[in-house]
């Protein structure tokens, strides 16, 4: 993983990482659940030309800093953002997220309304429809002190194979990149914390304020997204009046890796 480009910045006590190429309007890509900015890496760079293009680090993820008694709920993770934007200074932001980062973004949409031009959302938690396996899971006690006292690579395989269409594509180079941060016991138990603070209520709570939403919004799901259901997209789709949803047959769960050429594209005609 190339450390060197990466950037950071302080946000109250917590160091967030993250990675800033080209310039223009600006794109801010969030990321989901058990991986960080490496997901964008086929994806990202392609704006560059013609945007200022942000892939961010969660707090609790990646190479930002570690977390193990903070508050990492989505609503955290949302203010943590809406102060990095402020830092940073930037205006009319193009949001494009990933799984629990589309229920950041949701969240952001509807709370920091002014800071957002765009909204895009991939493969999106939202409502109750979530969470689901394997996150239940990681929650039971017992299978929590096992993935913090040794990663099972053999586990971590097998959740990222069935997020993906094309089962080939689970490489040793993407396995590394999924478990770099996961090497050693801080970063198990930071990722855990995050699973442990993830609440359906953060998401319940602003229901009636996602049918207010005017934000011209994009919603792509993945047709072989064996994680999160269909249902969420349709609703979504359902409440924000100035939304589009494609279905990409060929996409799973992890679709940045399946089909990142596409996405890609559908972004670019979007905004």
């Amino acid at each position: 993983m190339d450390l060197i480009n990466y950037q950071y910045l302080h946000v109250g006590e917590n160091k967030i990482a993250y990675k800033r190429q080209g310039e223009g309007q600006t794109i801010l890509f969030i990321h989901g659940i058990v991986t960080y900015s490496f997901i964008w890496r086929n994806i990202a760079p392609s704006f560059a030309a013609r945007n200022d293009v942000i892939t961010i680090d969660l707090l609790g993820c990646g190479f930002s800093d570690k977390a193990f008694h903070q508050d990492l709920s989505l609503k955290k993770q949302a203010q943590i953002i809406h102060t990095f934007c402020s830092k940073l200074k930037l205006q009319k932001i193009i949001l494009v997220c990933h799984d629990v980062g589309g229920g950041i973004g949701q969240i952001l949409a509807v709370n920091y309304p002014k800071y957002f031009s765009k909204l895009v959302l991939i493969n999106s938690i939202g409502y109750n429809y979530w969470p689901v396996q394997p996150i239940i899971s990681m929650r039971i006690p017992i299978i929590r002190q096992l993935i913090i006292s040794v990663l099972d690579m053999g586990m971590l395989s097998l959740v990222i194979k069935r997020g993906l269409y094309y089962k080939n594509n689970l490489s040793n180079e993407l396995l590394a990149l999924f478990s770099l941060p996961l090497k050693n016991i801080d970063g198990r138990k930071s990722v855990l914390q995050f699973i442990k603070n993830l609440n359906t209520k953060d998401l319940i709570e602003i229901d009636e304020q996602i049918s207010e939403l005017t934000i011209p919004t994009l919603i792509i799901r993945g047709k072989a997204d064996i994680y999160l259901s269909k249902a969420i997209c349709n609703r979504l789709h359902t409440q924000i009046k100035t939304s589009k949803l494609i279905t990409i047959k060929t996409g799973g769960h992890f679709i940045q890796e399946d089909e990142p050429e596409l996405i890609s594209s559908y972004i670019k005609s979007f905004i």
